[in-house]
């Protein structure tokens, strides 16, 4: 490939002084077990070229991502995308991009539960939900759900054809 062949150097520990050659089995197994064989590990960074021909890897972010290359956060939305993915359900990820890991998102926004699409949050039913996170169930236009793992999803629905909505966007 591209890269056969080249060293990537990572900092030392405390990312100071000298650098040691990376080889990605020296990654924790448990980031390459996780998922068996049922997805993958993203790894994003940024390099810099030293003079030798070698690189020097200066940040680093590693993404766990399914068998369909669909990101997830936890083990819960792991099987939640597994679930809507075995279904069959049209749906939109939800990605944490510049936002805090503490704000509240949708994992997935179900597209076929009829006229209004369906936001799905996961949430430990055992605490209460915080304040940003009741602000966002209570905003209108979408439907929302707080799940857990093992319930059904919401089931599909139809789309209602409206006078001025063409017959191939009805159907969609």
């Amino acid at each position: 490939g591209a890269g056969e062949g080249k060293q990537i150097f990572l900092p030392a520990p405390g990312w100071r002084g000298s650098a040691s050659p990376f080889h990605p089995q020296a990654l924790p197994p448990e980031l390459w077990q996780a998922q068996g064989n049922q997805g993958h590990l993203v790894v994003a960074g940024s390099f810099a070229r030293r003079s030798q021909g070698t690189f020097d890897l200066i940040e680093v972010a590693l993404m766990p991502v399914t068998g369909e290359w669909l990101p997830y956060e936890s083990s819960d939305e792991q099987y939640l995308i597994a679930k809507a993915v075995a279904e069959k359900r049209r749906f939109v990820k939800g990605m944490r991009v510049n936002l805090d890991a503490s704000a509240p998102i949708a994992s997935l926004v179900l597209k076929d539960t009829g006229e209004d699409a369906t936001a799905i949050h996961i949430h430990d039913g055992d605490t209460k939900a915080s304040e940003p996170l009741e602000a966002l169930l209570a905003c209108e236009g979408v439907i929302h759900m707080v799940w857990k793992e093992g319930e059904p999803l919401p089931p599909r629905g139809s789309r209602r054809r409206t006078s001025d909505t063409p017959p191939e966007r009805a159907a969609a």
